[in-house]
């Protein structure tokens, strides 16, 4: 059945194994940007830009809170959490045009970098941010891993493809 994707229902996130956080505003998942490096030099006509496999920029994951009430506040700068983001996508079968929701999730693991209290006003929601080093993602749609990348372990799993397989046994690893 194919799927067009048309938003996202509504989402959670949890923490540290089961306490949902209240207060989200919206958050800003992970930008899965390849380390790369410019290379020239005879046989080239000019330049390529070659990705590195299995290697990333330092991946981040926000948070941004409308309230930071009593949860968020024992979220500590520089300890390491566990966040599990779970979503419910809308999508519409594009041969029946039922509409239905796909089960979204992300489990995300690493220390607060940033834990910013934001600015207050007034008859206003907060802005306050908080922002996490990521050290392990995984995504899985309806269930099946679709993602997972552990920067520590040298793991990057594509749709059950390990990307950095090749790599981890010519070193030996």
């Amino acid at each position: 059945m194919p799927r067009a994707a048309l938003l996202t229902s509504q989402f959670n996130v949890f923490v540290d194994g089961g306490t949902k956080l209240l207060g989200l505003a919206d958050v800003v998942m992970p930008n899965y940007e390849a380390l790369s490096e410019t290379v020239t030099g005879a046989g080239l006509m000019g330049e390529i830009e070659v990705p590195s496999r299995g290697h990333f920029t330092a991946l981040q994951f926000t948070l941004n809170f409308r309230s930071l009430l009593d949860q968020p506040i024992s979220l500590a700068v520089s300890m390491v959490h566990h966040f599990d983001l779970r979503s419910a996508q809308s999508y519409e079968d594009t041969t029946t045009f039922e509409r239905g929701e796909a089960k979204e999730r992300y489990s995300i693991l690493g220390p607060v970098l940033r834990f910013d209290h934001g600015k207050r006003a007034p008859h206003s929601p907060w802005d306050a941010v908080i922002v996490v080093a990521v050290r392990r993602v995984e995504h899985y749609l309806d269930g099946k891993q679709v993602l997972e990348i552990d920067t520590l372990n040298e793991k990057y799993v594509h749709n059950g493809q390990d990307i950095y397989r090749d790599v981890r046994a010519a070193i030996g690893a």
